[in-house]
């Protein structure tokens, strides 16, 4: 893989004399990346040499998943996360992917960190309580939806309020019924 975009770690590592520079340059480039990160950067420019347009990348992930091919749609939108780590979308659309395919816990992680990214949508915190709610953390779960009807006061998020509205009915009618 070529970076041709980032700094490039010298290539021999043979020669002994050469080990404290070698590693000293790496400690240079390893600081390099970490604050290009920290700085709001992505890993695109080191994971995506050959230059993918995301948006690209993301219509297919998204073509898909709408058709349902959830294991064909999951590396795609893998590589969009880990090319583009605060892209709240990406997290979301990778979440939503995991959870079709049942792997709750793993999809409750990326929701979760889609609502950290944007806490005023409610989006993400309603289908982490759906993910909490398969993985029997029925309370957690409760709070969630909670707080996506508390975040969901805005018109154009009426969908999610009503459908948290009724999850969180149909589990107080099963907790009475126990």
């Amino acid at each position: 893989m070529s970076m041709q975009q980032g700094p490039s770690i010298p290539a021999d590592s043979s020669a002994k004399t050469d080990v404290p520079v070698q590693l000293e340059n790496r400690s240079e480039i390893g600081a390099q990346w970490l604050g290009h990160i920290l700085s709001g950067g992505s890993l695109d420019c080191l994971l995506n040499p050959e230059g993918i347009d995301k948006e690209y990348l993301y219509a297919a992930a998204h073509h898909l998943y709408i058709r349902g091919c959830y294991d064909e749609a999951l590396p795609l939108f893998a590589s969009l996360v880990i090319t583009h780590q605060l892209e709240r979308r990406f997290l979301f659309a990778l979440g939503s992917c995991l959870q079709m395919l049942g792997r709750h816990e793993s999809a409750l992680h990326h929701y979760l960190t889609a609502a950290v990214l944007d806490p005023n949508e409610p989006n993400a915190v309603f289908h982490a309580s759906e993910c909490l709610i398969a993985l029997g953390h029925t309370e957690e779960a409760r709070e969630g939806l909670l707080k996506a009807i508390e975040l969901s006061d805005r018109d154009r998020h009426e969908p999610v309020k009503v459908k948290a509205e009724a999850l969180l009915a149909l589990m107080n009618t099963q907790k009475r019924d126990h």
